[in-house]
């Protein structure tokens, strides 16, 4: 193996190589530049330059006693395709896949235009070429003139576009919160397969809020309710937040908001975002760490 290790350790994985299809118990070691999987059944060498998606499963911490996490490691050996699997416990994991998601983007620097828009305003910033650092939460691009860190929470979209002048090179359009405001951060990697390794780790985050949704039915009001707890709105205010019609004028805007006030049944909203593991107290209204997630990543639906 070549390189420093940076991690060792066994544990359940499937892999090409093996003479199995059932999961064994392998060892596990990640250098700088290889991940080495080795078991009685074989071995197998993936060179990190080869892998081009990490996908992690994500299990709620308060299961992860009960349930073990993986991590999928797809890569490359010539013009084939191929993935190999590696389960345990949730923290080992965990910490595996940010030890990973390191040693593939150590020494490959990128570049990024921050912010490339505010809103709905185009920024003319220079581009800054980067390192990037995974951290458990966020990723960090230091730069001589940039150190910009990124929330994974804070990730309210990512796509692939492509931007004149870039010599044809796919980027990644990152809009992420800032403060009060969405901006929208470009990044740009020489190679197509660490990029899509950086999308994946943007959009952790955001595929869980999508997860949450799928697993609750939330009408307008209730995530008007989400987003605007978020926002710090106390809990005695929100009649008149949630009422307060868009386009209506004068006398009309006035009495439509107190028709609506009076229609909307806040202590049954909350019940319900509670219930939902949404809302921690619907007392006060204080927000669950998935109640935040989702208010977050639907902040946008509602303003527009």
């Amino acid at each position: 193996m070549s390189g420093s290790v940076v991690a060792d350790f066994v544990a359940e994985a499937i892999y090409d190589g093996a003479d199995s299809d059932e999961p064994l118990q392998a060892r596990v070691l990640l250098s700088e530049d290889q991940l080495v999987l080795a078991s009685d059944s074989g071995r197998t060498v993936i060179d990190l330059d080869d892998v081009f998606d990490v996908v992690v499963s994500k299990i709620p911490e308060d299961l992860g006693s009960f349930f073990d996490q993986s991590v999928l490691v797809a890569y490359s050996v010539g013009d084939d395709r191929r993935t190999a699997v590696i389960r345990g416990e949730h923290d080992r994991i965990d910490r595996f896949a940010l030890f990973l998601y390191k040693a593939i983007l150590r020494g490959h620097p990128a570049e990024i235009r921050h912010p490339a828009r505010e809103g709905g305003r185009v920024r003319e910033t220079d581009t800054e070429q980067v390192s990037v650092v995974p951290r458990e939460d966020s990723l960090r691009f230091r730069g001589e003139a940039v150190d910009l860190v990124i929330s994974l929470d804070d990730v309210v979209g990512v796509e692939y576009r492509r931007r004149e002048g870039g010599n044809g090179r796919p980027l990644l359009g990152v809009r992420h919160r800032d403060g009060d405001a969405t901006v929208t951060t470009e990044i740009r990697h020489d190679t197509s397969s660490r990029l899509n390794v950086l999308a994946r780790i943007l959009r952790s985050e955001y595929y869980r809020a999508d997860e949450i949704l799928a697993d609750v039915e939330l009408d307008d009001v209730e995530k008007r309710t989400l987003v605007a707890l978020y926002a710090g709105v106390a809990v005695d205010s929100l009649p008149r937040v949630l009422s307060e019609p868009d386009r209506a004028v004068g006398a009309d805007r006035r009495a439509g908001a107190d028709e609506a006030e009076e229609s909307i049944d806040i202590p049954a909203v909350l019940t319900k975002l509670a219930d939902e593991g949404l809302v921690a107290d619907a007392d006060t209204g204080a927000l669950t760490h998935d109640g935040a997630l989702v208010a977050i990543h639907r902040l946008d639906d509602v303003e527009s």
